[in-house]
């Protein structure tokens, strides 16, 4: 699985796009996508299952593309923009030199994603709330209310992103493998 970076499109100009990345690979095979709405974020990533609902082409926050029959790539907009994954490990090399000749076009950067860095921020998250399990038994101990409920929201909060990290990680997996027959 590649991450896509996405920094030219916006709201103005990404059916356009979508529809860029869709001739470039219909010319070559078949290609199709679908277009889904999501509720919120915050309750997508919190809440287990997908609230998704398939919209038109203009009021999109996900969008999921297939080429030859299989689940090429994910697009999501968020807050912070859009972003979304390529599914490389269900083509040949070929295929996948036309997909992202496709991605090319409609201007967005495809790399691997380092599975080192990801476990690197596994492990600081971890380490941060351990820290602060530390700090509340410390509280605790010496009496001082203050210092136990400081260290429980700072263990709290970086519990919160390490769950809300697993999770997107979870469901982005799993999203993946939605279209796979």
């Amino acid at each position: 699985m590649m991450r896509m970076v996405i920094r030219t499109w916006n709201r103005n100009n990404r059916a356009e796009k979508i529809e860029e990345i869709l001739r470039t690979l219909n010319q070559t095979g078949l290609a199709r996508v679908e277009y889904f709405k999501e509720g919120s974020s915050l309750k997508a990533l919190v809440l287990p299952g997908r609230t998704l609902q398939e919209v038109t082409s203009n009021e999109w926050s996900h969008v999921r593309g297939s080429y030859q029959g299989e689940n090429a790539f994910e697009i999501f907009d968020s807050v912070f923009g859009p972003y979304g994954y390529f599914f490389d490990e269900n083509f040949d090399q070929g295929e996948i030199q036309e997909i992202l000749n496709a991605f090319c076009s409609a201007g967005i950067s495809v790399f691997d994603s380092s599975p080192k860095g990801k476990k690197v921020l596994i492990l600081v998250h971890s380490f941060v709330a351990l820290l602060g399990l530390a700090g509340v038994v410390y509280g605790f101990v010496h009496g001082n209310l203050l210092l136990v409920i400081s260290y429980s929201l700072f263990m709290l909060g970086s519990l919160l992103l390490l769950i809300l990290r697993y999770r997107r990680k979870k469901t982005h997996r799993l999203a993946g493998q939605e279209l796979n027959p």
